[in-house]
Protein backbone atom coordinates (compact mmCIF):
# COMPACT_ATOMS: atom_id res chain seq x y z
CA UNK A 1 0.00 0.00 0.00
CA UNK A 2 1.09 3.39 -0.96
CA UNK A 3 1.95 5.60 2.01
CA UNK A 4 1.15 9.36 2.29
CA UNK A 5 5.09 10.02 3.07
CA UNK A 6 6.00 7.65 -0.16
CA UNK A 7 3.38 10.27 -2.51
CA UNK A 8 4.88 13.32 -0.97
CA UNK A 9 9.09 12.27 -1.49
CA UNK A 10 7.49 11.36 -5.17
CA UNK A 11 6.06 15.27 -5.55
CA UNK A 12 9.29 16.53 -3.59
CA UNK A 13 11.37 14.50 -6.42
CA UNK A 14 9.25 15.70 -9.35
CA UNK A 15 8.68 19.34 -8.50
CA UNK A 16 12.49 19.60 -6.38
CA UNK A 17 11.96 23.18 -4.91
CA UNK A 18 14.47 26.21 -5.87
CA UNK A 19 13.67 28.97 -3.49
CA UNK A 20 13.39 29.09 -0.14
CA UNK A 21 12.11 31.74 2.85
CA UNK A 22 12.62 31.91 6.71
CA UNK A 23 10.39 33.15 9.07
CA UNK A 24 10.38 33.84 12.88
CA UNK A 25 7.21 33.81 14.46
CA UNK A 26 7.18 34.24 18.33
CA UNK A 27 10.30 32.62 19.00
CA UNK A 28 9.75 29.54 16.15
CA UNK A 29 11.54 29.39 12.93
CA UNK A 30 9.87 28.38 10.09
CA UNK A 31 11.23 27.17 6.55
CA UNK A 32 9.24 27.59 3.68
CA UNK A 33 10.51 25.99 0.68
CA UNK A 34 9.17 26.34 -3.16
CA UNK A 35 9.35 25.14 -6.49
CA UNK A 36 8.44 29.01 -7.32
CA UNK A 37 10.67 31.92 -6.67
CA UNK A 38 8.15 33.96 -7.65
CA UNK A 39 5.69 32.67 -5.16
CA UNK A 40 8.47 33.18 -2.50
CA UNK A 41 9.01 36.77 -3.35
CA UNK A 42 5.26 37.22 -2.96
CA UNK A 43 5.15 35.69 0.77
CA UNK A 44 8.32 37.58 1.62
CA UNK A 45 6.28 40.72 0.90
CA UNK A 46 3.21 39.47 2.63
CA UNK A 47 5.21 38.36 6.01
CA UNK A 48 6.98 41.30 5.59
CA UNK A 49 8.87 42.07 9.39
CA UNK A 50 8.95 38.28 10.32
CA UNK A 51 11.30 37.28 7.23
CA UNK A 52 14.71 36.35 8.49
CA UNK A 53 17.98 34.57 7.46
CA UNK A 54 18.20 31.03 8.03
CA UNK A 55 20.22 29.77 11.11
CA UNK A 56 20.01 26.29 12.72
CA UNK A 57 17.19 23.58 12.21
CA UNK A 58 13.58 24.68 11.71
CA UNK A 59 10.77 24.40 14.19
CA UNK A 60 8.40 24.38 10.96
CA UNK A 61 9.25 23.23 7.56
CA UNK A 62 6.87 23.98 4.67
CA UNK A 63 6.64 23.12 0.75
CA UNK A 64 4.64 24.70 -2.09
CA UNK A 65 4.70 22.82 -4.92
CA UNK A 66 3.91 25.11 -8.03
CA UNK A 67 1.93 22.31 -9.78
CA UNK A 68 -0.81 20.81 -10.98
CA UNK A 69 -2.89 19.75 -8.47
CA UNK A 70 -2.12 15.45 -9.16
CA UNK A 71 -4.43 12.83 -7.81
CA UNK A 72 -4.14 10.55 -5.00
CA UNK A 73 -5.36 7.27 -4.55
CA UNK A 74 -7.53 8.13 -1.12
CA UNK A 75 -11.11 8.27 -0.83
CA UNK A 76 -11.73 12.16 0.36
CA UNK A 77 -14.48 12.80 3.24
CA UNK A 78 -16.33 15.79 4.18
CA UNK A 79 -14.67 17.63 6.88
CA UNK A 80 -17.32 19.09 8.92
CA UNK A 81 -17.37 22.78 9.29
CA UNK A 82 -18.14 24.69 12.46
CA UNK A 83 -21.97 25.43 13.73
CA UNK A 84 -23.11 28.08 12.05
CA UNK A 85 -20.86 28.01 8.98
CA UNK A 86 -22.29 26.77 5.93
CA UNK A 87 -21.14 25.26 2.35
CA UNK A 88 -18.44 22.96 1.81
CA UNK A 89 -14.29 23.84 2.06
CA UNK A 90 -12.37 20.84 2.61
CA UNK A 91 -12.40 17.52 2.27
CA UNK A 92 -9.50 14.84 4.15
CA UNK A 93 -8.30 11.72 4.02
CA UNK A 94 -6.71 9.90 6.99
CA UNK A 95 -3.91 7.54 6.16
CA UNK A 96 -1.64 5.65 8.74
CA UNK A 97 1.15 8.21 8.93
CA UNK A 98 -0.68 11.43 8.03
CA UNK A 99 -3.71 13.03 5.75
CA UNK A 100 -4.42 14.41 2.45
CA UNK A 101 -6.54 17.64 2.76
CA UNK A 102 -8.54 18.72 -0.75
CA UNK A 103 -9.84 22.61 -0.86
CA UNK A 104 -13.01 22.39 -2.92
CA UNK A 105 -13.05 25.07 -5.05
CA UNK A 106 -9.17 25.41 -5.51
CA UNK A 107 -8.37 21.92 -5.89
CA UNK A 108 -5.51 22.59 -3.84
CA UNK A 109 -4.45 19.40 -2.46
CA UNK A 110 -2.06 19.46 0.74
CA UNK A 111 -0.03 16.20 2.20
CA UNK A 112 0.52 16.27 6.12
CA UNK A 113 3.18 13.87 7.43
CA UNK A 114 5.48 13.68 10.70
CA UNK A 115 8.52 14.83 8.31
CA UNK A 116 6.78 17.07 5.88
CA UNK A 117 4.16 19.89 5.03
CA UNK A 118 3.80 19.85 1.56
CA UNK A 119 1.16 22.45 -0.85
CA UNK A 120 0.42 21.23 -4.12
CA UNK A 121 -1.48 23.01 -6.94
CA UNK A 122 -1.76 26.27 -8.34
CA UNK A 123 -0.18 28.09 -5.32
CA UNK A 124 0.18 31.63 -6.76
CA UNK A 125 -3.38 31.77 -7.79
CA UNK A 126 -4.60 30.98 -3.94
CA UNK A 127 -2.18 32.68 -1.98
CA UNK A 128 -4.59 33.27 0.77
CA UNK A 129 -4.83 29.24 1.26
CA UNK A 130 -1.31 28.74 0.96
CA UNK A 131 -0.82 31.84 3.61
CA UNK A 132 -3.32 29.79 5.85
CA UNK A 133 -1.23 26.32 5.22
CA UNK A 134 1.71 28.09 6.58
CA UNK A 135 0.31 29.88 9.45
CA UNK A 136 -1.47 26.58 10.44
CA UNK A 137 1.73 24.82 10.54
CA UNK A 138 3.05 27.13 13.08
CA UNK A 139 -0.12 26.93 15.06
CA UNK A 140 0.15 23.34 14.92
CA UNK A 141 3.36 23.30 16.74
CA UNK A 142 2.31 25.15 19.83
CA UNK A 143 -0.75 23.39 20.08
CA UNK A 144 1.15 20.22 20.24
CA UNK A 145 3.53 22.40 22.78
CA UNK A 146 0.04 22.67 24.99
CA UNK A 147 -1.19 26.55 23.94
CA UNK A 148 -4.88 27.00 23.00
CA UNK A 149 -6.41 28.87 20.05
CA UNK A 150 -8.59 31.08 20.79
CA UNK A 151 -11.01 33.22 17.91
CA UNK A 152 -9.25 36.24 18.76
CA UNK A 153 -7.69 38.77 17.25
CA UNK A 154 -4.91 41.20 19.34
CA UNK A 155 -3.48 43.98 20.23
CA UNK A 156 -0.99 45.27 23.22
CA UNK A 157 -0.08 48.96 24.41
CA UNK A 158 3.61 48.24 25.47
CA UNK A 159 3.78 45.21 27.14
CA UNK A 160 0.09 44.32 28.04
CA UNK A 161 -1.64 42.26 25.90
CA UNK A 162 -5.74 42.16 25.04
CA UNK A 163 -7.49 39.23 23.14
CA UNK A 164 -10.60 40.71 21.26
CA UNK A 165 -12.77 37.28 21.11
CA UNK A 166 -15.94 37.13 18.88
CA UNK A 167 -17.80 34.69 16.57
CA UNK A 168 -17.35 35.88 12.51
CA UNK A 169 -18.66 38.83 12.11
CA UNK A 170 -18.99 40.64 15.59
CA UNK A 171 -15.97 43.14 14.59
CA UNK A 172 -13.09 42.03 16.33
CA UNK A 173 -10.01 42.78 13.30
CA UNK A 174 -11.84 46.48 13.15
CA UNK A 175 -11.71 46.90 16.95
CA UNK A 176 -8.16 45.55 16.85
CA UNK A 177 -7.44 48.17 13.75
CA UNK A 178 -8.60 51.04 15.37
CA UNK A 179 -6.67 50.31 18.62
CA UNK A 180 -3.88 50.45 16.09
CA UNK A 181 -4.76 53.54 15.05
CA UNK A 182 -5.05 54.79 18.56
CA UNK A 183 -1.16 53.94 18.93
CA UNK A 184 -1.66 49.73 19.79
CA UNK A 185 0.66 47.12 18.08
CA UNK A 186 -0.61 44.22 15.96
CA UNK A 187 -0.40 40.77 17.93
CA UNK A 188 -2.73 38.48 16.22
CA UNK A 189 -5.90 38.61 13.51
CA UNK A 190 -8.79 36.46 14.16
CA UNK A 191 -6.83 33.31 15.62
CA UNK A 192 -4.41 33.93 18.81
CA UNK A 193 -2.44 31.21 21.41
CA UNK A 194 -2.69 31.02 25.18
CA UNK A 195 -0.87 29.41 27.32
CA UNK A 196 0.29 29.75 31.17
CA UNK A 197 3.96 30.04 31.42
CA UNK A 198 6.27 30.43 34.76
CA UNK A 199 2.78 31.76 36.41
CA UNK A 200 1.31 34.04 33.98
CA UNK A 201 -0.98 33.73 31.03
CA UNK A 202 1.25 34.45 27.61
CA UNK A 203 -0.63 35.63 24.08
CA UNK A 204 1.10 34.50 21.24
CA UNK A 205 0.05 36.15 17.41
CA UNK A 206 1.35 34.97 14.09
CA UNK A 207 1.87 36.60 10.89
CA UNK A 208 -1.43 36.71 9.35
CA UNK A 209 -3.04 39.98 8.26
CA UNK A 210 -6.48 41.35 8.98
CA UNK A 211 -8.45 40.61 6.17
CA UNK A 212 -11.70 43.29 6.53
CA UNK A 213 -14.86 44.48 4.37
CA UNK A 214 -14.80 47.82 2.72
CA UNK A 215 -16.85 49.21 5.43
CA UNK A 216 -13.63 48.99 7.99
CA UNK A 217 -11.29 50.85 5.07
CA UNK A 218 -14.11 53.48 5.04
CA UNK A 219 -14.53 54.42 8.48
CA UNK A 220 -10.60 54.11 9.91
CA UNK A 221 -8.87 57.06 8.69
CA UNK A 222 -5.35 55.30 8.06
CA UNK A 223 -6.84 52.90 5.90
CA UNK A 224 -9.77 54.82 3.72
CA UNK A 225 -7.05 55.33 1.45
CA UNK A 226 -6.97 51.69 0.23
CA UNK A 227 -10.20 52.77 -1.58
CA UNK A 228 -10.13 54.55 -5.03
CA UNK A 229 -12.27 57.96 -4.18
CA UNK A 230 -15.11 56.58 -6.50
CA UNK A 231 -15.42 53.37 -4.40
CA UNK A 232 -15.29 55.47 -1.00
CA UNK A 233 -18.02 57.92 -2.29
CA UNK A 234 -20.54 54.21 -3.24
CA UNK A 235 -19.89 53.33 0.22
CA UNK A 236 -20.67 55.95 2.14
CA UNK A 237 -23.63 56.59 0.23
CA UNK A 238 -24.56 52.72 1.79
CA UNK A 239 -27.03 52.69 4.54
CA UNK A 240 -24.80 51.29 7.64
CA UNK A 241 -26.73 47.61 7.81
CA UNK A 242 -25.98 47.44 4.12
CA UNK A 243 -22.22 48.16 4.58
CA UNK A 244 -21.60 45.85 7.67
CA UNK A 245 -23.02 43.40 5.44
CA UNK A 246 -21.24 43.59 2.63
CA UNK A 247 -18.52 40.94 1.40
CA UNK A 248 -15.80 42.26 -0.16
CA UNK A 249 -12.60 41.52 1.79
CA UNK A 250 -8.75 43.63 1.91
CA UNK A 251 -6.13 42.78 3.74
CA UNK A 252 -4.41 45.55 5.60
CA UNK A 253 -0.61 44.87 5.69
CA UNK A 254 0.43 46.11 9.03
CA UNK A 255 3.68 47.21 8.37
CA UNK A 256 2.67 49.53 5.04
CA UNK A 257 -0.22 50.62 6.38
CA UNK A 258 1.26 51.90 9.95
CA UNK A 259 5.03 51.63 9.60
CA UNK A 260 7.29 49.21 10.81
CA UNK A 261 7.94 48.36 14.30
CA UNK A 262 3.55 48.00 14.75
CA UNK A 263 3.87 44.35 15.25
CA UNK A 264 4.84 42.06 18.20
CA UNK A 265 3.79 38.25 18.36
CA UNK A 266 4.52 37.43 21.76
CA UNK A 267 3.33 39.54 24.79
CA UNK A 268 1.87 38.71 28.74
CA UNK A 269 -2.09 38.91 28.07
CA UNK A 270 -3.45 41.20 30.76
CA UNK A 271 -6.98 41.45 29.63
CA UNK A 272 -9.73 39.52 27.36
CA UNK A 273 -12.80 40.91 25.99
CA UNK A 274 -15.80 39.16 24.74
CA UNK A 275 -17.54 40.90 22.17
CA UNK A 276 -21.55 40.41 22.31
CA UNK A 277 -22.62 43.44 20.70
CA UNK A 278 -24.65 43.73 17.63
CA UNK A 279 -25.23 46.50 14.94
CA UNK A 280 -28.60 46.63 15.81
CA UNK A 281 -29.26 46.35 19.46
CA UNK A 282 -31.14 49.26 21.40
CA UNK A 283 -28.99 50.33 24.26
CA UNK A 284 -25.61 51.67 24.23
CA UNK A 285 -22.72 49.69 24.24
CA UNK A 286 -21.86 48.87 27.63
CA UNK A 287 -18.28 46.90 29.28
CA UNK A 288 -18.81 44.63 31.87
CA UNK A 289 -16.52 42.30 33.93
CA UNK A 290 -17.35 38.62 33.65
CA UNK A 291 -16.71 35.69 35.71
CA UNK A 292 -16.03 33.00 33.07
CA UNK A 293 -16.44 29.98 35.16
CA UNK A 294 -20.26 31.68 35.56
CA UNK A 295 -20.66 32.52 32.32
CA UNK A 296 -20.35 29.19 29.85
CA UNK A 297 -22.03 30.31 26.90
CA UNK A 298 -19.06 32.71 26.20
CA UNK A 299 -16.49 30.35 25.67
CA UNK A 300 -18.36 29.19 22.42
CA UNK A 301 -16.69 32.88 21.12
CA UNK A 302 -13.53 32.04 22.77
CA UNK A 303 -12.26 28.48 21.46
CA UNK A 304 -11.61 28.26 18.29
CA UNK A 305 -11.01 24.22 16.87
CA UNK A 306 -7.89 23.00 15.61
CA UNK A 307 -9.04 22.44 12.28
CA UNK A 308 -8.36 20.11 9.57
CA UNK A 309 -4.76 21.19 8.96
CA UNK A 310 -4.07 20.13 13.04
CA UNK A 311 -2.69 16.22 12.47
CA UNK A 312 -1.44 13.70 14.93
CA UNK A 313 -1.26 10.44 12.91
CA UNK A 314 -3.98 8.47 11.34
CA UNK A 315 -6.37 7.96 14.14
CA UNK A 316 -7.22 12.11 14.63
CA UNK A 317 -11.16 12.51 14.81
CA UNK A 318 -12.26 15.92 12.64
CA UNK A 319 -13.45 18.71 14.09
CA UNK A 320 -12.11 17.67 17.74
CA UNK A 321 -13.98 20.21 20.59
CA UNK A 322 -11.88 22.26 22.80
CA UNK A 323 -11.93 21.38 26.27
CA UNK A 324 -12.85 24.82 27.98
CA UNK A 325 -10.65 23.48 31.42
CA UNK A 326 -7.81 24.16 29.51
CA UNK A 327 -8.65 27.42 28.57
CA UNK A 328 -9.66 28.56 32.28
CA UNK A 329 -6.39 27.47 33.76
CA UNK A 330 -4.64 29.66 30.62
CA UNK A 331 -6.73 32.49 31.30
CA UNK A 332 -6.58 32.56 35.55
CA UNK A 333 -5.98 36.05 36.54
CA UNK A 334 -7.02 37.52 33.67
CA UNK A 335 -9.31 40.39 33.39
CA UNK A 336 -11.97 39.39 31.49
CA UNK A 337 -14.90 41.83 29.93
CA UNK A 338 -17.78 41.18 27.87
CA UNK A 339 -19.14 44.16 25.72
CA UNK A 340 -22.91 44.29 24.72
CA UNK A 341 -25.49 46.79 23.51
CA UNK A 342 -24.99 48.44 20.42
CA UNK A 343 -21.72 48.15 18.15
CA UNK A 344 -20.04 51.53 18.94
CA UNK A 345 -15.75 51.55 17.65
CA UNK A 346 -14.75 55.07 19.10
CA UNK A 347 -16.22 54.07 22.49
CA UNK A 348 -14.94 50.14 22.61
CA UNK A 349 -11.50 52.26 21.42
CA UNK A 350 -11.68 54.30 24.74
CA UNK A 351 -12.80 51.11 27.25
CA UNK A 352 -9.77 49.12 25.85
CA UNK A 353 -6.97 51.80 26.29
CA UNK A 354 -8.42 53.02 29.81
CA UNK A 355 -8.02 48.93 30.77
CA UNK A 356 -4.64 48.48 29.18
CA UNK A 357 -3.03 51.51 29.95
CA UNK A 358 -4.18 52.18 33.77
Amino acid sequence: MTTLSALGAELLARHPPSAELWLEVGGALVRVRSSSAELCARLSRYFGEVVTEPRGAADVSVSLLEAPSPHFPLTLRDWPREAGKLGLKERYADASDGRLVEKVKSGMRFVLTRHERIAVGPCSLNLSQVVNFVIAQCLAKRLDEGWVLCHAAAVAFDSAGLAIAASSGAGKSTLALHLISAGASFVSNDRSLISRRQGRCELLGVPKMPRVNPGTLLHNRDLAGQLAPERRAELAALPPRQLWQLEDKHDVMVSEVFGPGRAVYRVPLRALLVLSWAPDASVPARFEPVELAARPDLMGRIMKAAGVFQVGGGDVPPAAAPDPAAYFRALRGVLVYEATGRIDFDVGVGFCRRLLQS
